[in-house]
């Protein structure tokens, strides 16, 4: 999945591509989704999206919400692949 991000705006506007597949999303990556969630905070969220796509901290800042449903769709397509291991 290639998704395009624009940082900046204007002449100072950089558009980056950014390819990511689904499949190599890490179980650690996915647990700190999980934790992340629990908090009900946005920070350790974006924090885990910028290290899975390599972004820096002003750049996942500007993570649109269009993009961040297509990452959201992309995490959710990979957890449904893997199966949870029960207790």
């Amino acid at each position: 999945m290639i998704i395009e991000f624009t940082f900046g705006k204007g002449e100072r506007a950089v558009t980056r591509a950014v390819d990511f597949d689904p499949e190599d999303i890490t179980l650690g990556f996915l647990e700190d989704i999980e934790a992340a969630q629990d908090t009900g905070k946005w920070t350790p969220i974006r924090d885990a999206i910028a290290s899975l796509l390599g972004l820096s901290r002003d750049e996942s800042r500007q993570i649109t919400m269009r993009q961040f449903k297509q990452i959201g769709e992309a995490i959710r397509q990979a957890s449904e692949a893997q199966s949870v291991p029960k207790p």
